[in-house]
């Protein structure tokens, strides 16, 4: 038996975020707007903020390498500010989205 990520990512788990997101409580969702506010949208740019800071010391100071099997051989790895950038956006979304998903829904 072989795991099928497409089937997970494009068939499962927008069911369970839809499923999740419609059996909330939508009078507590709203009562908390603020917060839920000042986490997302602060949570979200503080994270973006750290982890660009982070990835830009980490490529910048640090040597990374990378393992070519072929060639038997290392090569050294960098990104670009804006590709660091890209990753940090991405890190920092997704790390909200895992939070939200531990709430549990009567609270």
């Amino acid at each position: 038996m072989e795991w099928n990520n497409e089937l997970f990512f494009f068939v499962l788990l927008p069911l369970i975020i839809f499923a999740t997101g419609y059996n909330m409580r939508r009078k507590n969702f709203f009562k908390n707007m603020a917060n839920v506010a000042k986490f997302g949208l602060l949570g979200t740019t503080l994270t973006f903020v750290f982890y660009a800071f982070f990835m830009t010391i980490v490529m910048n100071y640090i040597p990374l390498k990378k393992y070519n099997p072929l060639t038997d051989s290392y090569k050294e790895w960098k990104l670009d500010f804006p590709s660091t950038l890209y990753l940090c956006a991405v890190l920092s979304s997704s790390d909200i989205i895992a939070a939200v998903t531990l709430i549990n829904e009567k609270e």
